[in-house]
């Protein structure tokens, strides 16, 4: 099956070096191919193991303690990471190596999540990959009259292995700094208040399924900008950046052929959550006519 039967509602841009492919659903990026190698980058959404590509986490990350949470004495109900994914976004701008997309709040937002609000999603080309940019707008209406509250988060999946010949074991994530991986432990979905250190001073961490038998792998507060996939044996990678993001989560499925690297402005809640969305870590606050940015950039190394 061709990926353009995968992707519908898609939309392409490419350069000498990489071709993007788009779908309007959720905005999500459903391709990127290193022209170069023939290489394809992402996870291609296998029902068997996991049906989506790289969706946008909005307006939470992860889940909310029984999925209701209050915010100025409104009730938001939000099954986990939010409902843009599930969201047909509209496509803006197009240049030859740039898309804009857009999703407005409406009738069925508002039942789920009680505030106004413009959500853009970007894709800039790069010489060797694409940047992806976020924008959150908090719109001058009786709904946001104390303020727009939300989170953010990307959740790109990547191939792993890159081929289908290859070994997950011959793969290790590199940072750019030495870290203390510390992961932040969870329960059913939720922050159980444990953590378990994984590794301590490491530039260099092996991937192995075991690695994530009790779910992702949650990091706070990284010294590094960038982390990268990387083959041993043939030196190709993907990079993805992670500056100004304040979580960075690690995830698959057992034994799944695909990798998820993703920056998080916010988290899932806490066992004990007291489900105040104000109060939430991660949450950012807006006030009307105001507008939140953030992006990452995903690199191939072929």
């Amino acid at each position: 099956m061709k990926i353009e039967d995968i992707c519908t509602m898609n939309h392409s841009i490419e350069n000498h070096v990489i071709r993007l492919l788009v779908n309007e659903n959720g905005a999500e990026m459903c391709s990127l191919i290193s022209k170069n190698t023939g290489r394809e980058l992402l996870w291609q959404a296998d029902q068997k193991h996991w049906p989506r590509n790289a969706p946008v986490l909005f307006p939470i990350v992860g889940r909310l303690r029984n999925d209701k949470a209050n915010c100025q004495d409104e009730q938001i109900n939000l099954t986990q990471h939010g409902f843009a994914r599930d969201m047909i976004f509209e496509l803006k701008e197009k240049t030859d190596d740039y898309f804009k997309f857009e999703l407005n709040s409406n009738e069925t937002t508002r039942r789920q999540y009680p505030f106004d609000f413009e959500l853009f999603i970007s894709y800039q080309l790069l010489d060797d990959g694409v940047k992806i940019g976020y924008e959150v707008y908090a719109s001058d209406t009786a709904l946001n009259k104390d303020g727009l509250w939300f989170s953010i988060g990307a959740h790109p999946g990547f191939n792993w292995p890159f081929q289908a010949n290859e070994k997950p074991e011959d793969y290790f994530l590199e940072f750019e700094h030495p870290e203390r991986l510390e992961t932040i432990l969870l329960k059913e979905g939720l922050r159980s208040g444990e953590t378990k250190l994984i590794a301590e001073n490491a530039m260099l961490l092996r991937l192995h399924h075991g690695l994530f038998a009790t779910d992702a792998l949650i990091f706070k507060n990284l010294k590094s900008r960038w982390v990268k996939i990387v083959n041993e044996l043939t030196g190709q990678s993907v990079k993805v950046s992670i500056e100004g993001w304040p979580w960075l989560g690690i995830w698959t499925k057992p034994n799944a052929p695909f990798l998820c690297i993703e920056p998080w402005q916010g988290v899932t809640d806490s066992i004990d959550s007291l489900g105040n969305f104000e109060a939430k870590d991660g949450v950012v606050k807006l006030l009307p006519g105001e507008f939140w940015r953030a992006g990452f950039e995903v690199r191939t190394g072929d």
